[in-house]
């Protein structure tokens, strides 16, 4: 673990427990969160985004071994995705996680072992999917 995550003296003991539900003790947490994100917040933001990358390129890998799109082929890892097969990705997202995306879906790939249902595709295809398949949040 990097130096700067281990926590300091007094303050280390907010990083084993877990989030208090107690309106007072949330304050202080929030507090003492705000104030080592302000002292860590570059090697934390480096750290951050290594680890994420990781996560999407063994996800990504897993579901597409040549690292690229199903439908068109482009290999650019910041345009690759993965896509619900037979749609209804945005309720099944908000089902297993509480919101509606974000990178605890890759997480969540991850522990669950990869389940099947899941394809790789670039945001262009994945968006024309999403409108052939009349899936759009417009109507």
């Amino acid at each position: 673990m990097a130096p700067w995550r281990t926590g300091c003296g007094r303050y280390r003991k907010w990083l084993e427990v877990p989030f208090s539900k107690d309106p007072a003790g949330r304050s202080e947490q929030r507090a003492y969160h705000r104030w080592w994100y302000a002292l860590h917040r570059e090697p934390e933001r480096r750290y951050r985004k290594t680890k994420l990358g990781k996560l999407k390129v063994l996800v990504i890998g897993h579901y597409s071994p040549s690292l690229s799109c199903a439908r068109c082929g482009v290999s650019d890892m910041r345009a690759l995705c993965i896509d619900h097969i037979d749609g209804g990705g945005r309720a099944h997202t908000r089902e297993v996680l509480g919101t509606r995306s974000g990178n605890g879906f890759y997480y969540w790939l991850k522990a669950n072992h990869f389940p099947p249902g899941f394809q790789v595709l670039c945001a262009n295809c994945n968006l024309i999917k999403m409108i052939e398949n009349k899936e759009c949040w417009a109507g």
